[in-house]
C-alpha cells in the first residue's frame, strides 16, 4: 500500500475557530464532489474523518485541528495517474505532457 499523502495548513484561527469553519463548510464538501456515490463526515475529537466513495474507490482523509495547523493524511491515489506515469520513461517525463 503507498504511503498516505501528508500536508499541513496554517493559520491563526485558534482551535476552536478553525474547528467551527470546518464545520460549517461540510455541507460545500457535498456540492464540490458531486460525482461521489456517498461522502462521509465525522467528527472523532479534534480529528475530522471523511471517507469518500466515487468510482467504485473508497478514500479516507484525516484532519487534525491543531492550535495553529491543521495536519491532513489522506490515502487518495489516482488510478488514472498512476497509470500515465507508469508509461512515461523517466527521460520523456521532463519535456512531454501526460495524456489522460
Amino acid at each position: 500500500m503507498a504511503r498516505p499523502v501528508r500536508f499541513d495548513i496554517p493559520h491563526r484561527l485558534g482551535r476552536a475557530e478553525a474547528r467551527r469553519r470546518m464545520d460549517a463548510g461540510l455541507g460545500d464538501l457535498d456540492r464540490a464532489m458531486p460525482f461521489a456515490s456517498r461522502i462521509g463526515k465525522a467528527w472523532q475529537g479534534d480529528r475530522l474523518v471523511i471517507e469518500v466513495t466515487a468510482l467504485g474507490q473508497v478514500t479516507t482523509a484525516n484532519l487534525d485541528v491543531e492550535s495553529a495547523t491543521i495536519m491532513c493524511a489522506s490515502n487518495w491515489r489516482c488510478p488514472a495517474f498512476s497509470a500515465c506515469s507508469a508509461r512515461r520513461s523517466p527521460a520523456s517525463s521532463a519535456s512531454a505532457r501526460p495524456s489522460f
